[in-house]
């Protein structure tokens, strides 16, 4: 009859193709709760840049640890405590104590009672600051990435909506502002094609300073910002003069 490829070494036919998935499956449970029964530690985690949305798939990942038998403190634990433990940032993230980095879910049931309890979001508290979770049109993922550079952690391309003041006057130290859009701690401004000292403001805003040397010459530059791979880039360059002194009299 038909048969189906699973991988490499065998094959599968097709009347039994989910008979054998329900068995894999089912030994993939016993497995998680063997694991964890003998002091492994889970981190959850779905792979979002494939086929899971990125928030809810968490959500997702923890009901089915649920449903494998994992409790559910040892659930909240893998998006949690132990998770920042494998980043090896749990010195800053990962349990709620004092000297910590104030990032929290407030929730409006038990999720040791029911996991499902992880959905009902009250507030999301960034850096101890309360963030607006309601829907904007002009929505822009608001959170930093942290961990290891992978294909899944992009920044999105800089966008550059003004540059003031437009203009420096010849061998003086300047400060200026760049507002736009998608910008990071890591992004900074690219002045004559050199990299100027910037300081992350935030994600609409950077401050920079052209020294001495970089107004030296009076004429038409070019200034932009770039962020660092992966995804980022050069966003499109803002005309920027350097006036002679006596011009500007």
């Amino acid at each position: 009859g038909e048969q189906i490829f699973v991988n490499n070494s065998y094959f599968i036919p097709a009347e039994g193709l989910k008979e054998a998935l329900d068995r894999g499956y089912a030994n993939v449970q016993v497995f998680l709760r063997r694991f964890v029964d003998a002091g492994g530690k889970l981190y959850s985690g779905t792979d979002t840049a494939a086929s899971s949305t990125p928030g809810i798939s968490l959500h997702h990942e923890m009901q089915l640890l649920v449903d494998a038998g994992i409790s559910e403190m040892d659930t909240l634990a893998s998006s949690t405590r132990w998770a920042a433990e494998f980043l090896r940032i749990d010195d800053r993230l990962g349990t709620v104590e004092a000297g910590k980095t104030a990032d929290l879910v407030i929730l409006d049931g038990d999720p040791l009672e029911d996991i499902a309890n992880t959905r009902r979001i009250s507030h999301v508290i960034m850096a101890g600051e309360i963030v607006d979770t309601e829907y904007h049109a002009d929505y822009s993922f608001p959170f930093h990435q942290h961990g290891p550079v992978s294909k899944h952690l992009y920044h999105r391309p800089p966008v550059i909506a003004d540059v003031q003041p437009g203009r420096a006057i010849q061998s003086t130290q300047t400060a200026v502002t760049i507002t736009g859009e998608n910008f990071v701690p890591e992004t900074v401004a690219v002045f004559n094609g050199e990299v100027a000292t910037t300081r992350y403001v935030s994600r609409t805003e950077l401050a920079v300073e052209l020294d001495s040397i970089q107004t030296s010459q009076p004429g038409s530059y070019l200034i932009s910002v770039q962020t660092p791979p992966p995804g980022g880039g050069m966003a499109e360059p803002v005309e920027f003069i350097v006036d002679y002194a006596a011009d500007l009299d």
